[in-house]
């Protein structure tokens, strides 16, 4: 430190002034270059080892209060609270040019560049600051890229770019969690090795599209530590055109689930899980779109509900519901659709007969066959004990107002008797 300060006091000692390097350099006049440089929209400014400015161009005046006695550490504070003036002497030893990142004190919202190169003039060291606003639409670009890897590794998506050999040239950290590997053992690795054969395989026509200059969306299922996981993947063409590419995907596990889920919902009766009205218009719709032949349509009226629901109970109406549901699925093919349109109301839409009216009739009688004479439905219910109450107020109705009726046991036996009149058919 002590021969830097030496140094340092032997290089101020012999500092040319300010008119003393214009008058200096050589073929061109003084008045033209600094006119030349006062044009520059960066601002620029030279100061000794020691920090001290002794030439500042138009827009560095402008941009900052000079005095006579000005030193780059007053305008660069922050920059100078990290490093100091003798780090950055030996930086610029060993590189072409230091990029640092400023704000200037009055105004944290104003970010500037500064990029620091060392220059030696008559045996003289002396440090050349260029100093660029990040704010100005010149330079916008460079205030985007200045934390872009950053932001790039903190996304929730893979970001990847890859050579005309499928060798990763760039990935994200995303790809350290996915892949549960450093990302060392990603960049230079091949698709291929990464995510396995079979997988590449599966993808290799997409790959292939993307070399020709076309841009592909594409879901894809992994194995990623016994867990399977749905990406959403974009293959988009490199700008070199030596057919490398870039890779975005994005984990939508979660998303395509709860899409199904949607779609089941949208198209399946919530108690019966049979399909619902929608979908059955939607395949009828569509069966005679196509013109279809040996078809055929059955409509079921579910007779006893309102009894069912009336001396029982809803719930008890519900399971009669689910159970003939049941009844229905299992006694038809798989490829017939069976349809809950509304309350006790069901369709069946059958295709592929060979001999309509002989399979339809035989349908028929499968199902007829299948259903059986009663139903034993379990459990007591809120629904049952509002049956109960209703009953027992109706029969002081028919004696006439202002009574009551209290019914300390409930006769199922009447009530099946009842019930088991209307058959269900």
């Amino acid at each position: 430190m002590t021969k830097r300060i030496k140094r340092h006091k032997e290089a101020n000692s012999a500092m040319p002034t300010k008119e003393d390097t214009r008058d200096s350099l050589p073929n061109l006049a003084p008045l033209l270059l600094a006119e030349i440089v006062n044009q520059c929209s960066s601002g620029i400014s030279v100061c000794d080892v020691n920090g001290k400015i002794i030439y500042g161009n138009q827009q560095f005046k402008t941009r900052y209060n000079l005095s006579p006695e000005s030193y780059v550490q007053q305008f660069f504070i922050n920059t100078f609270n990290d490093i100091s003036i003798d780090d950055i002497l030996d930086r610029v030893d060993t590189e072409t040019s230091l990029h640092l990142v400023e704000t200037k004190s009055s105004d944290q919202s104003d970010w500037i560049i500064l990029r620091v190169s060392k220059i030696v003039y008559n045996d003289e060291i002396m440090l050349l600051f260029l100093v660029e606003s990040l704010t100005s639409t010149i330079i916008n670009h460079l205030r985007v890229n200045i934390k872009l890897e950053t932001i790039v590794d903190h996304l929730p998506v893979l970001i990847a770019h890859v050579d005309q050999q499928d060798r990763y040239l760039f990935a994200n950290r995303t790809y350290e969690t996915f892949f549960n590997c450093p990302l060392e053992n990603v960049i230079g690795n091949s698709v291929e090795n990464l995510i396995g054969s079979d997988a590449y395989a599966e993808r290799k026509t997409y790959i292939q599209r993307v070399k020709q200059g076309h841009s592909v969306i594409f879901d894809h299922t992994f194995f990623v530590d016994d867990d399977i996981r749905q990406l959403q993947l974009k293959l988009v063409p490199g700008e070199s055109g030596q057919e490398d590419y870039y890779i975005f995907a994005q984990d939508v596990t979660e998303l395509r689930s709860f899409q199904k889920k949607l779609e089941f919902q949208a198209y399946h009766d919530s108690l019966t899980g049979l399909t619902n009205r929608t979908f059955f218009i939607k395949s009828l719709n569509g069966i005679l779109s196509r013109n279809q032949q040996n078809t055929g349509l059955l409509f079921i009226d579910l007779d006893g509900l309102k009894i069912a629901n009336d001396n029982y109970g809803h719930d008890s109406g519900d399971e009669l519901l689910k159970r003939f549901a049941d009844i229905l699925k299992h006694t038809l093919r798989p490829q017939d659709i069976v349809s809950r349109l509304a309350g006790d109301e069901f369709t069946i839409l059958i295709a592929n007969l060979s001999n309509p009216t002989h399979d339809l009739e035989e349908v028929c009688q499968r199902i007829q066959g299948a259903l059986p004479a009663t139903m034993n439905i379990e459990g007591f219910d809120e629904e049952r004990w509002l049956a109960i109450a209703d009953s027992a107020m109706y029969k002081v109705k028919r004696h006439g107002k202002g009574g009551y009726n209290i019914e300390p046991t409930w006769d199922i036996a009447d009530l099946n008797e009842s019930f088991q009149q209307e058959s269900i058919e």
